[in-house]
């Protein structure tokens, strides 16, 4: 759901997920490292959860690996990488609405809460634009 945009399409090309810190946030964290200075170059980038524990296991940590990486994830902002590649999936909107449909139709005294409530999910938005074909036409 995350990759699906306003306006119901959604990428072609999906490459994952990668995660920033703020550079205020990682002095803190390296105050928990006996080798700081490779975290902290992996901290100053975009990086994915195995780039943590490759560095983890070079840079003799003074807490488990398990704990300070729940501490650089919860500070942690996450960046969804995908391209337009040579198109979209147009059809994800429908096959979205139809889990909608199905679901209301066991509960449908839940579809106000459904419908209204706030979901806070990450989106994407690529910026391509698309000419309606009676424009493109040069005839």
């Amino acid at each position: 759901m995350s990759l699906i945009q306003v306006d119901g399409y959604n990428p072609l090309i999906v490459k994952g997920t990668k995660f920033s810190v703020k550079p205020e946030a990682i002095q803190n964290l390296l105050e928990y490292v006996g080798k700081p200075e490779l975290l902290e170059d992996l901290l100053l980038g975009q990086f994915s959860p195995g780039d943590l524990f490759r560095v983890f296991k070079k840079s003799q940590l003074k807490i488990s690996e398990k704990d300070l990486f729940y501490m650089v994830m919860a500070q942690a902002k996450q960046h969804i990488q995908a391209e337009h590649g040579e198109g979209f999936w147009v059809d994800h909107w429908t096959y979205t609405l139809d889990l909608i449909e199905s679901y209301l139709a066991i509960y449908p005294e839940k579809k106000e809460k459904l419908l209204l409530m706030r979901i806070l999910c990450p989106s994407l938005i690529i910026r391509i634009l698309f000419i309606p074909e009676a424009r493109n036409m040069s005839w």
